[in-house]
């Protein structure tokens, strides 16, 4: 998968929130970066299983989010973390367009790259409680990628996390995820069990115990 932007779409997607970093032209080739995966939590009982085939359906599925039903994708690693943020550009830019050419689309109203932060106040929390009067998702919600978080994360950036996930279920959301123990993570700190995974990293049939 080559991976190259023009300036107009640079543009559009740092208009978006996604970091200059992530821009870049590159090539990624996920049958290097995708392996079966088994995490084995307390009393080694298995609370997580990922097969290559899997994966290359959610990696699918990522081509046709912009017209997909709102869903949670959980993208996670711990080596190429830089490599699966690059990887949602592409998805991503093609929900700008997309939102661009929906008639229910206003001014402002487009796909947005997230941050999440310590700090206690959050600008996309702010729109989704209806905080904000210059953005309203009530004709038109939009994709979200949500960035920032480690499952080793706690305190006001779990909370933040937590409030985005129930607060905006009528969205189609991609969590990129850093560190081990995803399916812990998500069970344990979320309770959630997300159908659609993905997760990069180089060493081939890893499990985690």
């Amino acid at each position: 998968m080559k991976i190259k932007f023009t300036d107009n779409q640079i543009r559009e997607l740092q208009t978006c929130g996604v970091p200059k970093g992530l821009l870049s032209s590159t090539t990624i080739d996920t049958k290097f970066l995708l392996s079966s995966y088994i995490e084995v939590g307390e009393n080694d009982k298995i609370v997580g299983k990922l097969s290559i085939l899997d994966q290359t359906n959610t990696c699918k599925q990522l081509a046709t989010i912009h017209e997909s039903k709102p869903n949670l994708y959980i993208l996670n690693s711990t080596l190429q973390l830089q490599t699966i943020r690059k990887y949602t550009v592409p998805w991503f830019y093609n929900c700008i367009r997309y939102s661009k050419s929906n008639s229910n689309t206003t001014k402002g109203i487009l796909p947005f790259w997230h941050f999440i932060d310590s700090s206690f106040n959050d600008n996309l929390l702010n729109i989704l409680l209806n905080k904000d009067d210059t953005v309203s998702f009530k004709e038109y919600q939009p994709t979200i990628v949500l960035d920032g978080i480690y499952t080793d994360c706690s305190g006001n950036k779990l909370d933040k996390l937590r409030d985005i996930l129930n607060l905006a279920t009528d969205h189609s959301i991609i969590l990129i995820l850093a560190g081990n123990l995803p399916f812990s993570f998500c069970l344990n700190k979320l309770c959630i069990k997300p159908k659609n995974f993905i997760i990069f990293n180089e060493t081939k049939n890893r499990t985690v115990l």
